[in-house]
């Protein structure tokens, strides 16, 4: 019997509105977990996103999950090209409902 996969198995993590609040926590979290998994950092605001970039050192990219259906496309063809693993992995979002069910039916 396979077991569930966890966080600690993951090599890469997305995780969208890292910019701000839980979201921001998570991907400095994860960044710090032993098995240290590559994370990236997800959001609108640029100036923070270089912020966590710069203090962290974690992996980031600009990007609105609120917004139409071909626009959230375009961001996952352009993360599934840049980091392969994170389809493998996990993705984690402040806003999980609407996201993971956009991220499943692109999937």
């Amino acid at each position: 019997m396979s077991s569930t996969p966890t966080i600690n198995d993951s090599k890469c993590v997305l995780v969208t509105g890292a910019t701000a609040g839980i979201g921001r926590a998570l991907a400095t979290a994860i960044a710090k977990l032993p098995s240290k998994p590559q994370v990236v950092a997800a959001g609108r605001r640029q100036e923070r996103l270089d912020e966590l970039k710069e203090a962290e050192g974690i992996e980031t990219v600009k990007m609105d999950t609120d917004t139409d259906f071909d626009t959230i496309r375009k961001y996952v063809d352009h993360l599934v090209k840049k980091y392969p693993e994170v389809l493998a992995t996990f993705v984690v979002n402040d806003a999980v409902e609407l996201m993971m069910t956009r991220w499943t039916r692109l999937s």
